[in-house]
């Protein structure tokens, strides 16, 4: 494993998210390192094997580890799911991302749906329901699989972003002529 991120790490970590794909021995396509660097909405429709998940988890720690330095805030990021497994996975890659960067030692809370680290930012990780995202202020919200999730949960998702400023970046395969991926991407 990787020692932990020193100071110029995490300095070049923030002048460049792809600093960590690097950290972790891997190169970002140019399509990842786009979205890496992108900090607004983002509405992304991809191909199975894209890297979709391994680009959200490593956008998810960047900002966890980015936002305490930059703001003196914990950062809070939220991520549904279609399905369990499928966020599941994501927090499986967000702690492998932790593991390659030497920054697993900083989890505080770590189980299945939420990974916490000691400058108090938060990884949680749901299957859709509407419920999922209530009661939260994300500064990034990830829609993994968005076009599969139900309209209503991403009316939800969309009120735990915007009470505090923050962004979501909706990221899918293609399902169709339907639903509310398909009528933002339209």
């Amino acid at each position: 494993y990787a020692l932990c991120m020193n100071d110029f790490d995490k300095a070049a970590m923030i002048a460049d998210p792809c600093f960590l794909f690097r950290k972790m021995g891997m190169t970002p396509s140019p399509a990842q390192a786009d979205i890496l660097r992108h900090e607004g909405d983002e509405l992304i429709l991809a191909h199975r094997r894209f890297g979709k998940t391994l680009v959200e988890a490593v956008k998810a720690v960047n900002i966890l580890i980015s936002k305490p330095i930059l703001t003196g805030k914990p950062a809070t990021v939220g991520a549904i799911s279609h399905t369990q497994d499928q966020a599941m996975e994501l927090i499986r890659a967000a702690k492998d991302c932790l593991w390659a960067i030497g920054e697993a030692g900083s989890m505080t809370t770590d189980n299945a749906q939420t990974i916490e680290l000691e400058n108090g930012g938060r990884f949680i990780c749901r299957p859709q329901r509407e419920g999922s995202v209530r009661g939260y202020n994300f500064d990034r919200l990830l829609l993994d699989e968005a076009s599969w999730i139900d309209d209503a949960v991403q009316d939800a998702a969309e009120i735990a972003t915007a009470r505090g400023g923050g962004r979501t970046s909706k990221m899918t395969t293609p399902m169709g002529a339907r639903g509310r991926f398909y009528l933002d991407w339209k």
